[in-house]
């Protein structure tokens, strides 16, 4: 079934900025108004910030990963932008990361790591790591424990994907694909039961598409674990697609339409996500990298 969240005046609307944002300069973290408690990330191994967590550990603290071209690692730091652990995979693999969340799937903290980068749509399957959460103040070097390996397939073929995120309540992963485009494909797949004692799972699993979006760009995703609502994030716009509860069905989440709220016009927004407090954080690309917090307005 083919679902759009917006209008024909909402994709007029979205090229429109598309257009227009493309002709502004990009403002100076910290000089704009959307966004508060902006720092730099210390280190100058953080580049190209392409996915952020919140972590589920400890409060006050998030991971990173740089985008393609790097070595499989992840950086954890805290709201003051102190990076405060460095964590490389010798048994991983990092092709094209582009995203990673967060989740409590019973009561252990998770990561998940998106391998899905596709620029060349030429890619059979693209990678998703699933790990129990390391301790992000603590330690360097080490391996994911209890993970679990997927080869997703798409079905109707390749894809860009810059977009993953979690709900262990609903046991399903969404993607979202990136396209310039006011078309995208959402998919899910089954999130699959934490398996213990420290082993390795492979699966291959094929996605399953439930929705077209309308908006173009998508470079980032999260799920609010509380209550269910789904922030899909492009360059300009964040697009909230509110959960009614958590027994709804996915495509009738993204059918619905979207609040959308504006992020500022840093160099290159592809990281966001969504701490256990319901604030919204987000990274850009660059070095120093810059890591806020966005001001939401009083809903009327």
């Amino acid at each position: 079934m083919f679902y759009v969240a917006q209008s024909s005046i909402a994709l007029l609307g979205c090229l429109t900025l598309i257009a227009g944002c493309a002709e502004l300069p990009a403002e100076k973290p910290g000089s704009d108004k959307l966004v508060a408690d902006v720092v730099k990330l210390s280190g100058s191994k953080i580049a190209e910030s392409s996915g952020l967590a919140a972590s589920r550990r400890k409060a006050g603290y998030f991971w990173t990963h740089n985008d393609s071209g790097d070595q499989a690692r992840l950086f954890a730091f805290n709201t003051k932008g102190r990076l405060t652990r460095t964590l490389k995979f010798s048994t991983l693999q990092a092709k094209d990361w582009e995203d990673m969340a967060s989740f409590v799937d019973g009561e252990v903290p998770r990561l998940i790591v998106a391998d899905c980068g596709d620029n060349q749509r030429n890619r059979t399957s693209v990678t998703l790591y699933l790990m129990d959460e390391p301790d992000p103040d603590n330690g360097r070097t080490g391996n994911p424990k209890n993970l679990t390996i997927l080869s997703v397939v798409y079905p109707d073929g390749a894809h860009d994907c810059e977009a993953v995120a979690v709900d262990p309540k609903r046991r399903k992963i969404v993607l979202v694909t990136k396209s310039f485009l006011p078309a995208v494909g959402v998919y899910t797949i089954p999130l699959p039961p934490r398996v213990g004692g420290d082993q390795v799972v492979r699966q291959q699993v094929t996605a399953e598409r439930i929705a077209t979006l309308a908006i173009p760009l998508v470079t980032a995703m999260d799920i609010n674990q509380r209550n269910g609502d789904i922030w899909v994030a492009s360059y300009f716009q964040a697009f909230c697609f509110s959960c009614k509860d958590r027994e709804q069905d996915f495509s009738e989440q993204f059918s619905a339409l979207p609040k959308p709220i504006e992020l500022p016009r840093w160099r290159q927004i592809e990281a966001f996500a969504v701490d256990p407090s319901d604030q919204l954080w987000l990274t850009s690309e660059g070095s120093p990298t810059p890591f806020g917090r966005i001001i939401r307005q009083p809903e009327n």
